[in-house]
């Protein structure tokens, strides 16, 4: 009687086969987030370039240098899925406004890939040295040069002030303004006028002074207004320190290239 042996093979272990299971998937994860990283990166880095060139050419900008973008922290490439980026913050500095050097700042919230499609919201914020009252006035009035006109910021007005003759007497005399805004264009509201010190009548003051509270009253001589597309409309001019700043809204604005080259227009004058 014959003995017969039989030999039992052990099957591979199914641990074995869940292990390599277990880093093919960690392996495709951790390529999958590197990869959704790059995509980031790269739509970040296309969305960037974008805006600064869609900016630079809306103020009529040679370079890109000066336009600083910041898009947030949220993932661009979940935002465009959405069709629009939720938040935007463009900074432009330095900026040259009507021959003055500046800066400007646009805030805007859902902003749409597709640009026949409205902003959200978008406010714009330019802001200029105070002194471009004095220039702008001097060229439109060389009679102030004359008369050696100062002009100084003093909390949220602006003082002007000069010295004429009178009888061959040198009388001082000044005018303080505060700026504002009425119906979309930039005002500058007469706060008081004094004449040796004193309080003076405005009929007075224009004796003196042919036209200069009509020129500073109406604004026209520091608008900015035909240097930004033309739905952007005026909300508040300010004094800040030495700074005048303009802020406009461009709610409900659309961000293609015919609407960004219409600008706006100043009064003739």
């Amino acid at each position: 009687m014959s003995t017969e042996t039989i030999v039992v093979t052990p099957q591979p272990r199914k641990r074995h086969r869940g292990l390599v299971a277990m880093i093919v998937i960690v392996v495709v994860f951790v390529l999958l987030v590197i990869g959704y990283f790059v995509a980031e990166s790269f739509a970040r880095s296309y969305a960037n370039n974008y805006v600064r060139e869609k900016v630079a050419a809306a103020v009529g900008l040679g370079s890109t240098a000066p336009v600083h973008v910041d898009l947030g922290s949220g993932s661009l490439i979940l935002q465009a899925i959405y069709g629009s980026i939720n938040n935007a913050k463009v900074s432009v500095d330095p900026l040259t406004v009507q021959g003055f050097t500046g800066s400007a700042t646009v805030t805007a919230t859902g902003v749409p890939l597709d640009s026949d499609k409205p902003v959200k919201t978008m406010d714009v914020a330019v802001t200029v040295p105070a002194s471009t009252i004095q220039s702008q006035l001097e060229k439109s009035l060389p009679g102030l040069k004359k008369l050696g006109a100062t002009f100084a910021v003093s909390g949220n007005h602006i003082v002007v002030g000069a010295k004429v003759s009178v009888f061959g007497l040198s009388v001082p005399v000044g005018a303080s303004v505060t700026p504002g805004v009425r119906n979309g264009a930039a005002t500058f509201t007469l706060s008081s006028l004094t004449i040796s010190g004193q309080k003076a009548s405005a009929s007075a003051f224009e004796k003196l002074f042919p036209g200069v509270l009509g020129s500073l009253g109406s604004g026209q001589s520091i608008c900015v207004a035909n240097f930004l597309p033309k739905e952007f409309t005026l909300t508040g001019v300010s004094l800040h320190g030495a700074s005048l700043s303009y802020e406009f809204s461009g709610d409900g604005a659309k961000l293609n290239e015919a609407a960004l080259s219409a600008k706006g227009t100043c009064p003739a004058g």
